[in-house]
């Protein structure tokens, strides 16, 4: 981790649509500034996967890099299994 990058500060449960759960991730910049990212079922799962995480708290103090990732390869994991028609 540089540091120059966000970390992951805090991590809680929230309540989303339909009764699902969501990691609701809160990231410090080294400016100082925080931001709370909502992530949904899949991608919290992959976060986990990629941080190595056994528990939500495992997850503090990671990059930021991690949840950009686990974000991008759920959507490319939902993306294949249900594919668009070409336009």
């Amino acid at each position: 981790m540089s540091h120059e990058e966000a970390v992951i500060k805090t991590v809680s449960l929230g309540a989303a649509h339909e009764g699902h759960v969501e990691l609701l991730v809160t990231l410090r910049f080294p400016t100082g500034g925080e931001s709370v990212i909502c992530l949904d079922p899949m991608s919290s799962t992959r976060l986990m996967d990629l941080a190595g995480a056994q528990q939500m708290e495992d997850l503090i103090g990671c990059g930021w890099t991690l949840v950009r990732d686990a974000i991008s390869a759920a959507h490319q994991a939902t993306d294949s299994l249900n594919p668009r028609p070409d336009l």
